[in-house]
């Protein structure tokens, strides 16, 4: 009984120094109760644990502990409660969100701080019954705003146990809310600016009505009247530090006690991992997210800024038949019409003709065996006249639930497609548009540019602005709807042929143009998303890349693309004309003739529909822990 009784006060001293280290605290003291975790004065209280300290408890104990040690540290009340919302139900996804925020700073630098975190979110998930909801009645919002911004953070993903709980609103936030939440790391060590864009995000999500800039203007001057400044984060060289002083407790605490007789108790979540929580983890090989670097550090790149526009008030979302008169239009029309006679490419029908028999098949044919009346089962006569004992067996042919799809097609609208790739990529939507839509399967057919050559009025009023440096896109992006996923083809097939518009291909700024392909398919109500991509380019801007990094389009590019892959249900898939698109994705093919993109679009679709194995990773995994030989190793497999 002693012996027990000395082991949960071994474990609640080595808690107790790990939330001294963390928050850099001294007077701290834990004491175990049986009510949930909170701080009182400086006393932290923790629920307390069983006699034998099972492995998966300790973690759980130890993540609510460094969940309030990270709060003593990163979090500064002043700056909470003046910006907060005065209406309840804002109120609780803002504290939610700001709760992701501390809790993603520890687990970004301290692994064995990151898997106790996740201990406890999945304690939190299974006490709280969320693998359990049916409705979304049942879901709080807070708790899947605080977990899809978690996700945004730290770029893990949500447990297992918290998955149908975030998916009942995963879609929702992330159409009306999902760009906002992906800056959000951009200010992961500013809580005044990560404040501010909680507001943003509450405000899109319709809980409050966003600050107008006069009041905008008034909290700044207030706060900084209040010297309510933010506190700043362990530098590099301050880390060792930290490291130093929770070994230095840790021994301390432990003194007399027996070091072999702390290592039994804790079991393999202490004795492994007590040296992670002081080893700040390795980051450089996570793969970004759209407008979420990693966490920077100083002197680590401190002339590339997060990619941003200069300004987005001129950029442009139209309907095609926009862009031209109707007498035009149908003259576009006919002239694709014309070259399309020239092209004499079979092979596109052909596999248009194959995908739409496997997808008619998979809708249709299945059969159920072995029942007691239907059609009779010839199969089985013979088995029935060897030995008249067995029953005469019948089928019935029934229905195979098919998930509902949906396409999305992006075609970059860039002056490097003039002539033939952006002819041929007209009329293999429409073929394929057509094809799909006989199957069931709702189509979208959308082009990216630019409003202009080398800049348009972003650049204009980023000059009239005195030119300020590392300014960021300079060019006005047009995004245009050639069909709608509601439209049927025959009443968009005219807008297909306004891609040959004289004047309307320019620059291509492909990162935005995936991203806001993606967010449209996201509020779909489909359960299987598919946007292939198709381009000839690396994204280029000269405005943009003039004044920027050369990489910054091409990074943006990679990191939306990462994102997508990574943490989207959306399937992405691209086609590079002339040009190794599978460099940036992982489902990709590249083809040198033009008039080979129907028969790739179609085939590729075809190996999706065929049922071939999800290439994406396995979203219970943690992304911390795919180490670059398996990512590799990934892709080779395919």
């Amino acid at each position: 009984m002693n012996d027990e009784i000395n082991l949960v006060e071994i474990f609640r001293r080595a808690v107790g120094a790990a939330m001294r280290a963390i928050s850099e605290k001294e007077e701290i003291t834990v004491q175990f109760t049986s009510g949930p975790s909170a701080m009182e004065g400086n006393t932290a209280h923790l629920p307390l644990p069983s006699r034998d300290l099972r492995s998966w408890e300790v973690a759980t104990i130890r993540g609510q502990s460094d969940a309030l040690a990270l709060k003593l540290r990163y979090h500064n009340e002043k700056v909470h409660d003046r910006l907060a919302p005065q209406l309840a139900e804002a109120r609780v996804v803002y504290d939610a969100l700001e709760q992701a925020r501390i809790e993603a700073l520890g687990a970004n630098k301290m692994r064995g701080v990151a898997q106790n975190l996740d201990a406890a979110l999945k304690d939190y998930c299974l006490s709280r019954g969320f693998p359990s909801i049916e409705k979304r009645e049942q879901a709080p919002l807070a708790d899947a705003v605080r977990f899809l911004a978690r996700e945004h953070l730290t770029g893990e993903t949500t447990p297992e146990s918290g998955q149908k709980m975030l998916d009942f609103w995963r879609s929702t936030i992330e159409s009306k809310a999902g760009a906002d939440l992906m800056e959000l790391s951009n200010y992961l060590y500013n809580q005044v600016v990560f404040a501010k864009k909680s507001r943003r995000i509450l405000s899109n999500l319709g809980l409050i009505d966003e600050l107008s800039e006069e009041e905008e203007a008034a909290y700044s001057e207030e706060e900084q009247a209040a010297g309510l400044v933010e506190q700043s984060l362990a530098e590099p060289d301050e880390e060792s530090e930290m490291q130093e002083d929770f070994r230095h407790v840790f021994s301390e605490e432990s003194k007399g006690d027996g070091e072999e007789t702390s290592k039994d108790v804790m079991g393999d979540a202490i004795d492994e991992e007590s040296e992670s929580d002081m080893r700040f983890g390795d980051t450089d090989d996570m793969a970004g997210e759209p407008g979420r670097p990693k966490p920077p550090k100083d002197g680590a790149h401190p002339d590339v800024p997060p990619y941003r526009p200069y300004t987005a008030e001129f950029d442009e979302t139209v309907t095609a038949d926009s862009l031209c008169e109707p007498d035009e239009r149908i003259h576009l029309r006919n002239q694709l019409d014309q070259k399309l006679t020239q092209l004499k490419d079979g092979v596109t029908t052909q596999l248009a003709n194959r995908l739409q028999r496997l997808l008619q098949a998979k809708q249709t044919r299945s059969w159920e065996f072995d029942l007691e009346e239907g059609i009779l089962d010839s199969s089985r006569l013979a088995r029935m006249i060897i030995n008249p004992t067995y029953a005469i067996s019948f089928k019935q042919e029934k229905e195979t639930p098919f998930r509902d799809t949906i396409v999305s097609l992006l075609i970059d609208n860039s002056g490097s497609m003039r002539g033939r790739p952006i002819t041929v990529a007209a009329m293999s939507a429409e073929v394929l548009s057509r094809t799909l839509e006989r199957c069931g399967v709702k189509t979208e057919v959308l082009g990216f540019t630019t409003c202009a050559w080398k800049g348009g009025k972003s650049r204009e009023k980023w000059i009239a602005e005195n030119s300020p440096a590392l300014p960021g896109r300079l060019n006005d992006l047009l995004h245009i709807i050639y069909k709608s996923s509601e439209e049927p083809w025959r009443r968009a097939r005219n807008n297909f042929g306004i891609m040959l518009k004289e004047g309307l291909l320019k620059e291509n700024i492909d990162g935005e143009a995936v991203l806001w392909a993606h967010q449209r398919l996201i509020a779909r109500p489909e359960q299987r998303r598919i946007l292939m991509v198709i381009s000839d380019g690396a994204p280029v801007d000269d405005a943009t890349l003039t004044h920027n990094p050369g990489n910054c389009l091409e990074r943006h590019l990679r990191e939306a693309i990462d994102w997508i892959e990574m943490r989207s249900d959306v399937q992405l898939l691209a086609i590079g004309i002339a040009h190794d698109v599978t460099r940036y994705y992982r489902r990709a093919v590249t083809i040198f003739d033009a008039a080979q993109l129907g028969g790739a679009m179609v085939e590729k679709l075809a190996e999706l529909f065929e049922d071939v194995p999800d290439y994406r990773p396995h979203r219970q995994r943690s992304m911390r822990a795919r180490s670059g030989d398996r990512m590799l190793e990934r892709r080779l497999r395919l």
